[in-house]
């Protein structure tokens, strides 16, 4: 009996427990586009992107962060997503509703090294994303939020804690009136009086 259990310790110990990768944080980008040049991104809680029947040349995408706790490295991470948007009527305030996704993709990820963070860009279709946008435009509505839902794709063993996310990037469309600090309004009143 005393061997047996020695056995099913040592078994214990040889069976490597199985690593999972979490997504640690998530969000948006938006790409400024120059001439001549590649795009460069940058993190944004919100995209100024008015009601317009010939889209942006400015292009949004979502990121993860993924992280791996544990020591050894994780190999063929599949990250799934999907992208909707909450329309609005054109020349509307109220509120939006949530439609069906309008893009369903996937990205592979080689590896994520052991007790490391990195970063992966989920690109939207230009071709779907400007499509959608023209169709609804020609309907009379328009998105003031997309949001996207990632998961990576479990395996036999593995749970799903911490490894679904949802980020929604607001859109405004017109700018936020600048809100005035009391030393301006003083200012203000100084100018205007005789």
């Amino acid at each position: 009996m005393k061997k047996l259990g020695i056995v099913a310790l040592l078994l214990s110990f040889s069976i490597p427990v199985a690593a999972e990768v979490l997504i640690a944080d998530a969000g948006w980008e938006l790409s400024i586009r120059m001439r001549k040049q590649n795009p460069q991104f940058h993190r944004v809680d919100h995209w100024m992107f008015p009601p317009n029947p010939v889209p942006k040349r400015s292009l949004p995408r979502a990121y993860v962060t993924l992280e791996n706790p544990n020591a050894a490295a994780e190999h063929a991470v599949l990250l799934r997503y999907c992208v909707d948007a909450r329309l609005r009527r054109i020349g509307t305030s109220a509120d939006g509703v949530w439609t069906v996704p309008f893009l369903n993709d996937e990205k592979r990820v080689p590896v994520v090294g052991g007790g490391k963070k990195f970063d992966v860009a989920l690109p939207l279709n230009r071709v779907a994303l400007d499509g959608y946008l023209k169709k609804m435009y020609r309907a009379g509505f328009w998105p003031d939020a997309f949001r996207v839902r990632v998961m990576i794709e479990p395996r036999p063993g593995e749970t799903l804690d911490r490894r679904v996310r949802e980020t929604t990037l607001p859109v405004a469309w017109r700018p936020e009136p600048r809100a005035t600090t009391p030393e301006e309004e003083t200012d203000e009143r100084s100018e205007t009086a005789p």
